[in-house]
């Protein structure tokens, strides 16, 4: 995928040039999760661990700041040794927003730069829908008793319900502009 380098990235966010970022995440086992991303030809896959962060916690909230029309700070995704930031940063201006994944070969991050992996970007709506998704099928993919004995965390069943009411409000802010198509 070809990263954009100071120049205004191309709308793919409507029309047929539309691309559509998928987010899915595998059933947790031993504190660790499959997390996978996919953009317009780019893809990245990894396992996450359940330590030293509430991933999913930090993941919700940064979410809500993005749908709150705020830069959200940076979600660390530990791979253990590497760590990659996910990045949600919001355009005011142009209704964008971008989902930057960065590697970090460990946690040091002084020793070797970081390096930009993955970068998705379209509406709000078109970069939030899939992560608020992929967590409510992660969800409901098991019990709260049987996540925490796979996870060794609970799942922030509360962050998951905030970021569900700001969902709602968009989608019914976006309701009456489908019905006057």
């Amino acid at each position: 995928m070809e990263r954009s380098r100071g120049r205004t990235p191309p709308d793919t966010t409507h029309g047929k040039f539309a691309q559509r970022l998928i987010v899915a995440f595998d059933r947790p086992e031993h504190g660790w999760v499959g997390l996978k991303l996919e953009w317009g030809g780019a893809a990245f896959s990894d396992a996450i661990s359940y330590t030293p962060a509430d991933v999913f916690t930090a993941l919700c909230n940064a979410l809500c700041a993005v749908l709150d029309g705020l830069d959200a700070p940076p979600v660390t995704l530990y791979a253990e040794p590497a760590e990659y930031d996910l990045h949600f940063v919001v355009d005011q201006n142009r209704g964008i927003v971008s989902c930057e994944l960065c590697h970090w070969p460990d946690h040091r991050r002084t020793k070797n730069p970081r390096q930009h992996i993955f970068k998705a970007w379209g509406s709000p709506r078109a970069v939030v829908l899939p992560f608020w998704r992929a967590l409510r099928s992660l969800q409901a993919s098991m019990t709260p008793q049987e996540f925490y004995l796979a996870w060794r965390r609970d799942f922030p069943e509360s962050a998951l319900e905030e970021l569900a009411k700001r969902v709602q409000a968009l989608k019914a802010i976006d309701a009456p502009c489908r019905d006057h198509r």
